[in-house]
């Protein structure tokens, strides 16, 4: 049962996006206005001009797309797999045998409505076919050598044969029956790594294909992959990421767009015997497809390119918000940070016009980001754990575990030069001197990813740490509680969740009240026991606590609630559902603001002071 409502004097206020574009790994066409992006922010449907997040779907991230007779195929990055028979709205895990390397390709039979076959390469155990639409699929790896495949090209007419080439970090495969066996298609290819292929739409009558490679420009086959030729006018362009050819109505030869690692977009009109460069805007290009005069050209970090004149010129969709910006960071005296994975880090100037922290960008990817007014920022990425005293300008390695990695960070005003680190194996460090020396603390748990810690000053008590470990394995967290600074754990609390965000909000001292959020509960420590609330049955995505204040902010994945004085949770009416973070601004208990951000980086805020409670 949803709790009951809070009034607002103020609305809740879109800010802008923190920064347009994004990473597209793949595109999927149906009807005209039915378009699907994969990028590392998550699947997104529309058009140019018009996007929207498939929300269910957040935490699928897709690598590859297809789409195959109104069925959407996913294949997830991190292993698997997942169709939807209704536009991406819901989503089925497919049965995969024998293996769960990710997903990088897709082809689709022309015959898909009788034989419903589809093929999907994978990062390292070659071919998966499935000839049921997609629910099943078994490897088909005969005659592969190579099992790390990089593109898929389908005939568009299965007839006399069911034609499909394959590339490989190592070679050019051809398949005669479908995809059920390969053989060696590369004569001319030798020591060329091919990267993308594309095959002609008149394929049946000029067996023609054509192959992007990484250093060699672009190679042709004009014999069905029999013998391979390079292309001379192409061979000074970059790394051919991506290749895309199709015919238009009245033509007689087809169109030939090809996108490289530098950013630049090259059409051909004759087969590839010359090219003209018709886009350069710096991002590479990761993916292009076409349908019904329209081409896409999906950008590392850019976003998305389109052409309406058969690729003459470009335009970008400046619409499109979909980066991979899923936390915020606040600390008094330092402006609001947002961070992601992959989406990399941006600090607010002024009324939430935002900066990269570009010297974040080589550290790899980022999981933890926060700020303290005695030590500086401090970024947990791939590469260590780091430290700013600049505001970001440069950052300099505090700590860098062995065998492992830094996925959270604590500090605490009780001891404002002190730093708490957890890592990926369940271990803990900290260091009383700003970042300067560590030390290991006893773990807590073992080889378990530590996803959360909390440090408090209890009069008492002393040092009170809480830490939160997710099992991804039994899909459980535990919330461990050490009340000697760090010498000895105890499990405190367990629930069974897939969601391995926590937060933990510890009272001011042993009496006073703290709230731990797991998955889609509430969990409540009363001094004595634990009481669970569950707000709307969706995950709980963030839960904070107004310094200063009587009141506490929950946000889930359907809206935003406050606990006011300790009365019963109350949802706040209009706040925008599909939040993945928020934060609390530190401008004092009356006039502080939540900030919240939805996914790919949109920013909104309402102020706390608004808030009064329906009797």
């Amino acid at each position: 049962m949803t709790p009951p409502a809070c009034a607002m004097r103020h609305p809740w206020r879109r800010s802008g996006s923190i920064a347009r574009g994004g990473t597209v790994l793949g595109i999927a066409l149906g009807a005209p206005g039915q378009v699907w992006l994969a990028t590392t922010a998550g699947l997104w449907q529309g058009d140019v001009g018009h996007w929207w997040s498939l929300g269910v779907a957040r935490q699928l991230r897709a690598s590859a797309l297809a789409l195959a007779g109104g069925l959407l195929i996913a294949g997830d990055a991190w292993g698997g797999i997942r169709f939807s028979g209704d536009n991406g709205r819901t989503w089925h895990t497919a049965l995969v045998d024998e293996t769960t390397s990710a997903v990088t390709c897709f082809g689709v039979s022309p015959d898909f409505a009788r034989d419903r076959v589809l093929l999907a390469g994978t990062a390292d155990a070659g071919i998966l076919r499935s000839n049921d639409g997609g629910r099943r699929w078994q490897l088909a790896n005969v005659g592969l050598a190579d099992f790390t495949l990089l593109a898929l090209a389908v005939a568009p007419i299965w007839s006399p044969r069911e034609v499909v080439f394959a590339a490989t970090d190592e070679a050019v495969y051809r398949s005669p029956n479908g995809g059920r066996a390969w053989k060696r298609a590369d004569r001319g290819l030798e020591g060329v790594g091919v990267q993308t292929l594309a095959i002609s739409p008149l394929f049946a009558a000029d067996a023609t294909v054509y192959a992007g490679s990484e250093r060699h420009g672009v190679y042709r086959s004009v014999d069905g992959g029999d013998s391979w030729q390079p292309l001379a006018a192409a061979a000074s362009f970059p790394a051919i990421n991506s290749l895309c050819c199709f015919l238009r109505d009245g033509d007689a030869v087809p169109t030939l767009i090809a996108g490289t690692a530098d950013g630049t977009l090259i059409r051909s009109t004759d087969r590839g015997e010359s090219w003209r460069v018709v886009a350069a805007d710096g991002w590479p290009i990761l993916a292009l497809d076409s349908r019904a005069g329209r081409i896409y050209a999906g950008l590392d970090d850019g976003g998305l390119l389109f052409s309406d004149d058969a690729g003459l010129s470009w335009q970008l969709d400046d619409q499109l918000v979909a980066r991979d910006i899923t936390r915020l960071a606040v600390c008094e005296g330092s402006p609001l940070l947002a961070f992601g994975p992959a989406g990399g880090a941006w600090r607010a100037d002024g009324t939430y016009s935002w900066r990269a922290l570009a010297a974040l960008d080589d550290l790899g990817t980022l999981f933890a980001l926060t700020c303290s007014q005695q030590i500086g920022w401090l970024a947990a990425a791939d590469a260590g754990l780091f430290r700013s005293i600049d505001a970001g300008a440069s950052w300099q390695l505090s700590l860098e575990p062995i065998d492992s990695r830094i996925s959270v960070i604590a500090t605490s005003v009780a001891w404002p030069a002190e730093l708490w680190a957890g890592a990926a194996d369940g271990t803990i460090w900290r260091s009383e001197d700003a970042g300067r020396q560590w030390r290991r603390l006893t773990t807590a748990a073992d080889g378990q990813p530590l996803v959360a810690i909390a440090v408090a000053r209890w009069p008492i008590d002393g040092c009170v740490m809480v830490a939160a470990s997710f099992d991804p394995l039994d899909q459980r967290v535990t919330i461990w509680r050490s009340m000697d600074s760090g010498a000895q754990w105890e499990s405190w609390l367990t629930d069974n969740t897939n969601w391995p965000r926590v937060s933990i909000c510890l009272g001011r001292d042993a009496d006073d009240h703290t709230w731990v959020s797991l998955g889609a509960r509430l969990w409540l420590w009363d001094s004595a026991q634990w009481q669970s609330f569950e707000l709307d049955g969706t995950p709980v995505i963030a839960l904070l606590r107004i310094p200063g204040a009587t009141t506490s902010v929950a946000a889930t994945a359907e809206g935003v609630y406050a606990m006011v004085d300790r009365q019963p949770w109350q949802v706040i009416e209009g706040a925008p559902s599909g939040l993945i973070d928020i934060a609390i601004t530190p401008d004092g208990a009356e006039g502080s603001t939540i900030v919240g951000l939805e996914l790919g980086g949109v920013v909104w805020e309402w102020p706390l002071g608004s808030v009064r409670t329906i009797a």
